[in-house]
């Protein structure tokens, strides 16, 4: 199965401040306050992306489709959504050949905070890539650990200091090493 994400929308204050950040990179300046504001915001993404989790409230559009016969389960597909804590499931629909959107109730969702929607599989596996489904819902996360917050401001600061990738006979990662030891008991398993 394939999964494409679409933000809908985003709300809520940044888990850092721009005055904790400033104080973590031992800035004292205004001149950057624009710059290092947007810095938060990169790396709340960027960590969000590798935990799985919402560290402010997210609408969004997960889509399914182009399943295999191992994405079956009985007569069901398990639609697992990607960020978590998942507080409303708003729609779930079915998308044809055509494109054309039909809501349906028929599906059960499960979990408590990663959410697994199970719906019939009325979907056959042959008969193109454009039929799918489409799962609408919020995310949110009301406690944010201490941790990646720490990460947060590890990572906005290293992209404060070093604002280009460019290195010679290195490896450079997604996120620092330090950054991801701090997150990996946060990211989101799937076994």
């Amino acid at each position: 199965m394939i999964i494409q994400n679409q933000l809908v929308s985003e709300s809520g204050s940044e888990p850092i401040t721009l005055a904790q950040l400033k104080n973590f990179i031992r800035v004292d300046f205004t001149t950057d306050d624009d710059l290092i504001t947007a810095l938060i915001t990169s790396a709340r993404m960027l960590v969000e992306q590798f935990i799985g989790q919402a560290l402010i409230t997210k609408s969004l559009k997960t889509y399914f489709y182009d399943f295999e016969a191992w994405d079956t389960e009985g007569t069901y597909y398990n639609l697992v959504l990607p960020f978590s804590p998942v507080t409303a499931v708003s729609a779930v629909k079915i998308v044809g050949v055509n494109g054309v959107e039909t809501a349906t109730t028929d599906f059960v969702s499960t979990g408590l905070e990663v959410k697994n929607i199970r719906v019939n599989r009325i979907l056959s596996l042959t008969s193109g890539t454009n039929q799918g489904y489409i799962v609408e819902y919020t995310a949110a996360n009301a406690a944010i650990a201490e941790p990646i917050k720490q990460a947060i401001k590890m990572l906005a600061g290293e992209m404060y200091e070093n604002r280009q990738d460019s290195a010679v006979d290195v490896s450079i990662s997604s996120l620092p090493y330090s950054v991801t030891a701090i997150l990996r008991p946060y990211k989101k398993t799937f076994i």
